[in-house]
This record gives C-alpha cells, structure tokens and sequence, in this order.
C-alpha cells in the first residue's frame, strides 16, 4: 500500500487520510470526531457518458443508459435477491446514483459498519444475471424514464442540455430513453462490468469517528479478498478480519 497522507482543513476542522491499496483501488477517510454515525461510498469512473470507448485500439460502442443499468442489476444477487434486504437486516439504509461521469454505491449506518462495509464491498465486485431478468429490469427502467417526463423541473433542465448539447450523450438522460434500453443484453452489462468495475477504477470513501490504521487495514483485506480468485484466500485472512473488526468496534 502507497504512503498514508494526511490533510487537516483548518477552517472546516477536518482530517482527510488517503492511500492508494495494494488492489490499486483508492482509498479516503474522513475522519468526523464525536460521531455515531458511519458511511461508505464506493465509486466507479463509469457513467452516461462511458458508451463509447475503445479497448486496445478498439471502439467499443453501447446503448445510452447501460451504466444506471448495471448500477440497478448489482442490487440483485446470484439468486435473484435484493440486496437491500441484506442490509436492512444490519439497520443500514443503503441506495445508489448514477451521472454522467460515476456510478456511487452507498450506506449509513449507526451499528455494524464493517459488515456493511464487506456487504458493500461483494455485491459490487460480481456481477451475474439472465436475460430473463434483465428484460424484467426493462420495465421498471421504463417506468423510471416515464416517470421523469412527468417532472417540470426535469423537463425544463434536460430541455436545456439538449439545446446547448444537441445530438449527443450529453442532451440525454442518464437513464437513456426506453428505446435505448430494449437493446441492452446481459452480455453488454457483463462486458461493462469487466472493464470498468475494477478495483483500480474505482474510489472508497468511509466517514466516521474511526481508527484510521485499522479501518484501512480492514478495506484493503476485504478487497484482496474480493478480488482474489478462490475463497481460500478468505481463509487465510479471517482470523485477521474479525480481530481488526473487534478493534474498531471498541474504538
């Protein structure tokens, strides 16, 4: 792990510790002294404006709206479940937003943190689906969407970025249009995934009165672990994990 640095804003009082993990993912502490309350947020640089990009020299081209897409179909699991049940049952409030330029994931929580943390950490490290109920996923999107047009305030930005940005990515909205989004397969969500939804891509950011040593050092075993490619590797580290757990529980 690259050198912990350390910022103190003097006129706000805050202390902003960051480190790049060994994963390559990078990693902020916001250190809020006197509170009860903790959050996480994960970030990915992939947003409405990620539809068009070249691999290896090659353009790579996909319907608007495939990055809230996918932000909507890693809520659910291997078995088709919300995760947001999962984190209900730890008393964490958890949601997610998509712009032009991200995609964040996120929680708060008063107890629990760090198996919210790991929660956090899982379902955004997989991604597995059926055309079935990707075409599920079409519907709710297309209420979304519909659901917009009924907002006058909506109307009247997204009229605006059309006029200034016409007949490009940027005068459309986030979610894409309904047409758009009949063409997204499971394939595309997939092949996106892959390519942005790496550990070096993306940005956690954890605010709370923590321990910062051992908050960091739980972040960084829990993305080796999830970005390992057998759970051995998890058992090599579990002990480490629940000691580091207990550490920041009585902190």
């Amino acid at each position: 792990m690259a050198a912990l640095k350390k910022r103190y804003y003097q006129k706000i009082d805050e202390e902003v510790y960051s480190a790049i993990l060994d994963s390559g993912m990078s990693l902020s502490i916001i250190k809020k002294k006197g509170f009860v309350e903790k959050a996480a947020f994960l970030s990915t640089n992939f947003g409405a404006l990620d539809n068009h990009f070249y691999i290896d020299g090659e353009l790579q081209s996909y319907p608007a709206g495939i990055a809230h897409f996918l932000e909507h179909k890693l809520f659910e699991d291997e078995q088709g479940r919300d995760v947001t049940l999962d984190f209900v049952k730890l008393g964490a409030d958890v949601n997610a937003f998509t712009t032009l330029e991200k995609t964040t994931y996120y929680f708060s929580t008063l107890d629990h943190f760090e198996e919210s943390l790991e929660l956090l950490l899982k379902f955004t490290s997989s991604f597995t689906s059926s055309e079935d109920a990707v075409n599920h996923e079409k519907r709710i999107i297309e209420q979304e969407i519909n659901m917009y047009q009924d907002d006058p305030d909506y109307r009247v930005y997204l009229g605006c970025l059309q006029s200034l940005y016409p007949n490009t990515i940027l005068g459309q909205d986030i979610a894409g249009s309904v047409d758009s989004i009949e063409e997204i397969t499971v394939k595309d969500l997939k092949d996106n995934f892959d390519c942005f939804y790496r550990p070096a891509n993306c940005h956690l950011v954890l605010v709370g009165d923590f321990d910062v040593e051992n908050i960091i050092q739980l972040s960084a075993l829990l993305i080796a672990w999830l970005s390992a490619f057998c759970f051995c590797y998890f058992f090599l580290y579990e002990e480490r994990l629940e000691t580091l757990r207990g550490m920041i529980v009585s902190s």
